[in-house]
């Protein structure tokens, strides 16, 4: 079979040829592999399990089974559930959903997002993480760093990345795997935690490139940080606040997105 040209492989309904399509599926698992076991790792450990127990094992098999079926979710699609594009989906500490995978590769096609493949998307989100959560998944988020993989080989099948997903779910099913991950050392485990905060924070600055920087969008962007992070590090200014409300104004992400949606619906808008 002949190689498909560059323009071809910017089809997101295109399948490469398996030679080609297998090694840029388990690119895309290696992309996401780290970030994608170590929030249940993280959580097994701070549920006191033993530093390789069953349950441990289990929470990094199904972070692995339910990435990979909410990915076929998104890719393959379901009815109105799915964006059918190569949005590879795992498990994540902030449960945000970043749809700008095509927009990482408008150099080589891969327009904007449509409404349809939006909302088939976010559909494919909150299903996958309700089917994940019945198992005892985490919840699962769209990987943006796996839109690096995209723009960086040019590939935007949708079929690679499903060929990811069943590699995931393949590893979820095998669980002497999962119990190789759960014996990560503790430095590797740190390892993988700062690469996934690096990606986080770089796909929110990516999107506050985009961002006119007014007076207006400055004073919501310094105050909503300012405020969540101030939370953050200093807990005993809502420590009168019950319960869980306190551990949602502690964490930092939900009072900076709060914040910076009420000031951006009613700060007025500058000429």
């Amino acid at each position: 079979m002949s190689d498909v040209t560059t323009s071809e492989y910017a089809d997101p309904n295109l399948t490469p040829p398996i030679h080609k399509a297998i090694p840029l599926g388990i690119q895309h698992v290696l992309a996401m592999f780290a970030s994608n076991v170590t929030p249940a790792i993280i959580i097994a450990g701070a549920a006191g399990f033993a530093f390789v127990s069953d349950e441990k094992v289990y929470m990094v098999q199904m972070a692995m089974l339910f990435a990979g079926v909410a990915t076929l979710f998104q890719t393959v699609g379901l009815g109105p559930v799915g964006a059918r594009l190569p949005i590879m989906q795992g498990t994540s500490f902030a449960f945000v959903s970043i749809m700008m995978t095509v927009a990482a590769t408008q150099g080589g096609a891969g327009r904007q997002a449509t409404d349809k493949e939006i909302t088939g998307a976010t559909y494919a989100d909150g299903l996958g993480s309700l089917i994940g959560g019945l198992f005892g998944s985490l919840p699962n988020t769209s990987f943006s760093q796996n839109a690096g993989i995209v723009a960086m080989t040019g590939v935007m099948s949708r079929h690679v990345v499903s060929i990811a997903a069943v590699i995931l779910i393949i590893s979820g099913f095998i669980p002497k795997i999962g119990a190789v991950i759960a014996s990560m050392p503790l430095p590797v485990l740190g390892g993988g935690v700062i690469v996934m905060f690096g990606m986080v924070a770089a796909a929110g600055l990516n999107m506050l490139a985009d961002v006119r920087m007014n007076r207006r969008n400055m004073v919501i962007i310094a105050v909503s940080l300012a405020v969540g992070i101030g939370l953050n590090l200093v807990p005993t200014a809502v420590q009168y606040v019950p319960g869980v409300g306190k551990t949602l104004l502690t964490s930092g992400l939900l009072p900076t997105a709060l914040i910076a949606i009420v000031l951006n619906l009613v700060l007025p808008e500058e000429d």
